[in-house]
């Protein structure tokens, strides 16, 4: 899909730090959107033994709020 994007034939919506190469070598631009909000679910999955589960956890409670 990237290379389709950087091939002019289109727009997307990326996480600007998957594209931070890409934006800095000007393969890519951004374009800013006015009064524009974007909605959707997250979802946290990890190992269910991790050492960071308690960590996991608390971001998940802070975003949460």
């Amino acid at each position: 899909m990237l290379s389709l994007v950087e091939a002019g034939c289109g727009i997307t919506f990326l996480y600007e730090a998957a594209i931070k190469k890409e934006l800095e070598s000007g393969s890519l631009i951004e374009i800013k959107l006015e009064d524009f909000q974007v909605l959707h679910d997250f979802a946290f999955i990890w190992n269910k033994r991790s050492v960071f589960s308690e960590h996991y956890r608390e971001i998940y409670r802070i975003l949460k709020e």
